[in-house]
C-alpha cells in the first residue's frame, strides 16, 4: 500500500486495537508444564521421553519411521554438513 498521501481525503483504514487478552493465551506465556510421555507398544523407541513423544505423534499420524542409517550414510551426511562436499571415494568406505 505505502505511506497515504496526506492530501488525499481517503485515509488508511485503521489495524484493529491489540487484543491483549488473546495475547495472553499464547503457548509461550502460559506456565511451564511437564507432561507424562506416552505409552508406546514398540521397544526400540523407549530410549528416551522425547522418542516416546516422536513415537506417538507418527502413530497418530499412521507414519512409519526409516531405518537406521548405516556407517556409509553417516559419513556421508557428516561431511556434506562439516564441509559442503560430498566425500571423496576414499573417505567415503567404512573400515
Amino acid at each position: 500500500m505505502g505511506a497515504p498521501d496526506p492530501r488525499d481525503q481517503k485515509a488508511a483504514a485503521l489495524p484493529p486495537p491489540y487484543d491483549f487478552e488473546k495475547a495472553r493465551q499464547h503457548w509461550s506465556y502460559r506456565p511451564v508444564q511437564d507432561p507424562a510421555p506416552p505409552a508406546i507398544s514398540d521397544p526400540l523407541w523407549n530410549k528416551t521421553d522425547i522418542d516416546r513423544f516422536i513415537k506417538a505423534r507418527l502413530d497418530e499420524k499412521r507414519l512409519t519411521p526409516v531405518p537406521r542409517s548405516g556407517k556409509r550414510a553417516l559419513i556421508r551426511r557428516a561431511t556434506f554438513d562439516l564441509i559442503g562436499l560430498p566425500p571423496t571415494p576414499k573417505t567415503s568406505t567404512p573400515s
